[in-house]
Parts: structure tokens; C-alpha cells; sequence
């Protein structure tokens, strides 16, 4: 009797720990399915705005060695003429560059960097402990990740580029973490009307700049000594496309 109730008590107790590690799995799959994008991979809006929450919290910017302060980087890039990709070569490949382009994203982050895909063909770079003054260098890197080679798409090739507003967050003192994103925005708007595959990079905002100047045009605000503003040309590339034409892609 005592070995048969021993032998319950240890199967029982197998059965419970299974019943956990299970329940835990599945715990950690509903995590991961409510802050990731699923047909990317990438993170999505709702798990970013927890994070620029945090990333928002007093302290979070800091001075290097040589003075210079280091807050976090944000890129909102927005896919060129996607609707073009759709209606030319369906639907599924618009999917599939859109998975290709996070992985080129993905092969450009830190540890602790993020990737998000904030909706639609729009993407987030959050970038932690990043000055201003890298974000040029930084957004000429993507432009040729996603640029430099097109798409392959049941043996086509599916021409990709991009247009990216840069600014780092704080911008400005005491600076939300939406309003540095909505100034990223308008840089992206912005860098799209003015040709496309390029980026607008602001690399100082002043703290007393006139919004509305702003949000008109950035080159007039750049006049005015209201921000500085560095564009960065994405890559030139000539590539076949359906039939006899030729597509050319530069800024």
C-alpha cells in the first residue's frame, strides 16, 4: 500500500510539474504574441509605446566623456510606394518585402535596440544611447540595408526603398516621447514630398523653435537656426522590372 501511494504521489507530482511548465509556455507565447507584430516579428505599437513610457522616465539621458549628451534615437521610416508593389506584383509580395525588410532592419540593431512596426509599410527604429549627431550616419546605413539590393519575389526582383524622418528623443527639454515621434514624422513627411529614398535627419532642435515654422517646412526652420537639418541620399540602383522598362531608383 505505502509503494502504491508513493508511486501515486510521484506521478502525481510529474503530472503537476508538466501541468506548470505547460501552462508557463503558454503563458510566455501570449506574452509574445500581444507585443509582437506577427508577420514581421518585429515589435508591435502598443508594446512600443510601453517602452517609450519607460524610456520617458526622468534620468534617461546621460552625458559621454566629452560632454556630449546621449538620449535615444528614433528613425520612422516609411516604405516607397508600396501601393506600386501591391498592385504590380500582389499582394503576397508586398508581405514578403515587408518580412525582408525587417530582417535587414534586424541585422542593424544593438542589444536592447527595437524594431517596431508601427502600421501598415511604417516601421520605428528606437535606439538607445544615441547622440544626435549619430543619426546621419545611422540613417545612411539603413537606406543602403534596404536599398542596395531588391527583393526577391518568385524569381523577380522587387525594387525597395525608403524614406526616414530621424530626431533624437528628448529633442527638446521636458520633450514627450509623442511629440518627438510626431517631429519624426513630419521629417519623414517631409523627406517623401522632397523625392523620396532619403532621410531628413534633425540633429539639434532648438529649444524655443517655432513649432508652426516646424511643421511648414524644415529647410526654412533650418534657416532660421530652429533646428539643424542634415538630408542623407539613399542609393542609386537601375534594375530591371516587368517586361522591357527599367525602373531607376535615387533620391
Amino acid at each position: 500500500l505505502w509503494i502504491a501511494l508513493a508511486a501515486m504521489l510521484a506521478l502525481g507530482s510529474v503530472l503537476l510539474m508538466h501541468s506548470i511548465r505547460r501552462t508557463r509556455q503558454a503563458n510566455r507565447l501570449l506574452a509574445r504574441q500581444s507585443s509582437v507584430d506577427p508577420l514581421t516579428g518585429a515589435f508591435n505599437r502598443r508594446h512600443a509605446q510601453g517602452l517609450l513610457d519607460h524610456l520617458q522616465q526622468p534620468a534617461r539621458r546621460r552625458a559621454t566623456d566629452t560632454g556630449q549628451e546621449v538620449g535615444t534615437g528614433l528613425l520612422m521610416l516609411d516604405l516607397d510606394f508600396f501601393k506600386h508593389i501591391n498592385d504590380t506584383w500582389g499582394h503576397a509580395a508586398g508581405d514578403a518585402v515587408l518580412v525582408a525588410v525587417a530582417q535587414r532592419l534586424r541585422g542593424l540593431l544593438r542589444h536592447g535596440d527595437a524594431i517596431v512596426r508601427w502600421g501598415g509599410e511604417e516601421f520605428v527604429l528606437i535606439l538607445h544611447n544615441t547622440p544626435a549627431s549619430a543619426l546621419p550616419a545611422l540613417a545612411r546605413h539603413v537606406l543602403h540595408a534596404i536599398g542596395d539590393a531588391p527583393v526577391r519575389f518568385a524569381d523577380q526582383p522587387v525594387p525597395v526603398t525608403v524614406s526616414i524622418g530621424a530626431v533624437n528623443f528628448p529633442a527638446r527639454p521636458g520633450q514627450g516621447w509623442e511629440a518627438a515621434l510626431a517631429l519624426a514624422d513630419l521629417a519623414l513627411y517631409q523627406a517623401k514630398a522632397g523625392g523620396r529614398n532619403q532621410a531628413f535627419c534633425l540633429t539639434r532642435v532648438s529649444a524655443d523653435a517655432d513649432s508652426a515654422r516646424l511643421a511648414r517646412d524644415l529647410a526654412r526652420a533650418s534657416a532660421a537656426g530652429d533646428v539643424d537639418l542634415e538630408v542623407i541620399a539613399g542609393p542609386v540602383r537601375v534594375l530591371p522590372a516587368i517586361g522591357e522598362e527599367r525602373v531607376a531608383l535615387s533620391a
